[in-house]
């Protein structure tokens, strides 16, 4: 399908062109080999027609640009990823429910791996429309996964452009919020979302007007309909008693009685010991190439740095870590498997305990009378966090 990979092509140069290598990282899948090996004399050719570009491509860059077909793309994982779904219906009009890989047993798995490759944004670039595909006519399951896949893809378009439900309440609690929270300046829109499940009211922020800063939900009148709610219990009735119920903003806090002269006032020192400003570590610079990082002969300057690090800074996170050190590296992003070594030159100074890591793998100045606290409370658990 040579009209879909050049436009492809023309999508994948445009996002090229915009970043330099470090600072974003793109993938291209294929359903065929046919279509990948098109794909990749095309960017062939852009590579020879502006030099610049071939960097994206070198296997030295530990993200580089991956152009891969359904069956080969295992485990890689970039922050964009480009689509190709390949197929297209025949100069009549009919389309085949062949669709290779798909119609074989574990279909699924595969188009399932191929769709979570990206971590910020999928690009999908193809020449059929959903309805194309006739389910009457194959059985696999893959290929519905498919159908209903394009339909997702199609319809965040429509979503994005889809009018705001302003002004539609489910009853007087909605409306007295909605009225409270405009009347000081907020921008306010209602039934946020899709399908049936729509949040009852969201604040806008100001600063990303594409962006809410909080939902909030009212439990109204479909939460009242729900099949699970079995009759008018009194939740209900309380429910349906308070929407009668006016919205009272709360008076001001009365403002603090100031301590006498006579009277500490622990909440006084443990501010002026909070105030004390944050220190940033100074890391000097090792090289321009991050591929270096990864070298056996980077691992003492690695404990170098890192020790200085934790040093000024702990507690500190060991993804804020990771990004700090690898800079010294030149890095410009977040690299898993910079953290995962990290990770490791960590815990071996955590046994030779010239630092600690508490439960969260937060590296701690052994020296530091505020280890196992700090950023730990506010982060995520210790397999969650390590996974991100």
């Amino acid at each position: 399908n040579e009209r879909e990979a050049r436009a492809l092509v023309d999508l994948l140069l445009q996002r090229l062109r915009a970043h330099r290598p470090g600072e974003r990282s793109f993938g291209v899948i294929t359903f065929s080999i046919p279509q990948q090996l098109l794909i990749e004399g095309l960017l062939q050719q852009a590579c020879e027609q502006e030099p610049d570009l071939e960097d994206w491509f070198s296997r030295d860059n530990l993200d580089y640009c991956f152009i891969k077909n359904l069956e080969t793309v295992q485990g890689d994982e970039r922050d964009e990823i480009f689509f190709s779904i390949c197929f297209a219906p025949r100069p009549n009009g009919v389309l085949s429910m062949d669709f290779g890989a798909l119609n074989k047993l574990g279909g699924e798995r595969r188009l399932n791996v191929a769709i979570t490759r990206a971590r910020c944004a999928m690009h999908v670039v193809t020449s059929l429309q959903p309805e194309q595909i006739d389910r009457s006519r194959t059985n696999a399951l893959a290929v519905h996964q498919l159908q209903d896949y394009l339909f997702f893809c199609r319809n965040q378009q429509r979503l994005a452009e889809r009018p705001l439900r302003a002004g539609d309440f489910d009853g007087s609690l909605q409306r007295q919020i909605h009225e409270l929270l405009t009347s000081e300046g907020y921008q306010v829109d209602c039934k946020v979302g899709c399908a049936n499940y729509r949040i009852d009211l969201a604040v806008v922020d100001p600063q990303q007007p594409s962006h809410y800063r909080i939902g909030i939900e009212c439990d109204g009148a479909a939460y009242a309909a729900a099949a699970t709610v079995a009759g008018p219990g009194p939740g209900v009735v309380a429910a349906k008693a308070s929407l009668a119920r006016p919205i009272t903003p709360l008076p001001p806090a009365p403002p603090p009685t100031p301590p006498t002269a006579a009277e500490p006032n622990p909440s006084a020192e443990a501010a002026a010991r909070l105030a004390t400003p944050y220190r940033q570590a100074s890391l000097e610079r090792v090289s321009n190439e991050f591929r270096e990082f990864h070298g056996n002969q980077a691992t003492a300057l690695i404990v170098n740095r890192l020790l200085a690090l934790v040093g000024v800074e702990a507690p500190i996170l060991l993804r804020e870590a990771t990004l700090r050190v690898t800079q010294c590296w030149n890095s410009r992003a977040f690299s898993q498997k910079a953290h995962d070594r990290l990770l490791v030159v960590a815990q071996d100074l955590h046994r030779q305990q010239r630092l600690f890591l508490d439960h969260e793998d937060t590296p701690t100045d052994p020296r530091s009378t505020c280890r196992r606290t700090g950023l730990c409370a506010d982060a995520p658990g210790p397999a969650e966090r390590l996974q991100q």
